[in-house]
């Protein structure tokens, strides 16, 4: 088979891979994937790309799930949980992160703490509504009858779980989440 036909270009790797194009683009603009340029448009190796699928899961994951907790245990524990449910799982430990990860990715849902360093939870939620719209929010909290709850649901969180979580609870929650209608770019 001659050496072109195994170049993809990027929506037919965004199909092989099960993913959008622009995220596919992104990938490869900052080295992430496996691609190669000719003139101005990104080509993929199938090869190349099959590879990188086997490390990095992308093809066989779900919606995906951002958690958002400054507990490393917790972060560990729900990413497991989750990736063994077929979801695709981004953690990070800050708010502040949590932005700057929405800011190049937007998850399905947010899992996340009130109680965290550098950028709480009420105010993490505040910014996702402002930069983000509707993203769908589930509280994840320790501590359900504090100051930082109230200030939460101001900006519409659309579950609040006690920690620790029932797992079932955890999973149901995610699909009640998954099946609000979404929109984004803007205040809801």
């Amino acid at each position: 088979m001659a050496e072109e036909t195994l170049a993809l270009t990027i929506h037919e790797a965004a199909r092989f891979l099960g993913a959008h194009p622009q995220t596919v683009r992104k990938l490869a603009k900052k080295g992430e994937i496996p691609s190669f340029k000719v003139g101005r448009e990104w080509r993929f190796h199938r090869d190349a790309l099959q590879r990188w699928v086997d490390t990095h899961h992308l093809r066989s994951r779900g919606p995906k799930v951002l958690v958002v907790d400054d507990d490393a245990t917790v972060r560990k524990t729900t990413r497991l949980l989750l990736e063994g449910a077929n979801y695709n799982v981004s953690v990070v430990a800050d708010g502040s992160e949590a932005l700057e990860q929405m800011s190049h990715e937007l998850p399905d849902v947010v899992l996340l703490d009130l109680v965290m360093p550098i950028m709480d939870g009420p105010t993490t939620l505040k910014a996702i509504r402002e930069t983000h719209g509707n993203v769908p929010a589930i509280i994840v909290t320790g501590h359900p009858d504090s100051e930082l709850l109230s200030q939460a649901l101001e900006n519409g969180p659309l579950l609040i779980l006690a920690k620790p979580v029932d797992k079932q609870h955890l999973l149901q929650g995610i699909l009640t989440a998954l099946r609000v209608p979404k929109s984004t770019g803007g205040a809801p």
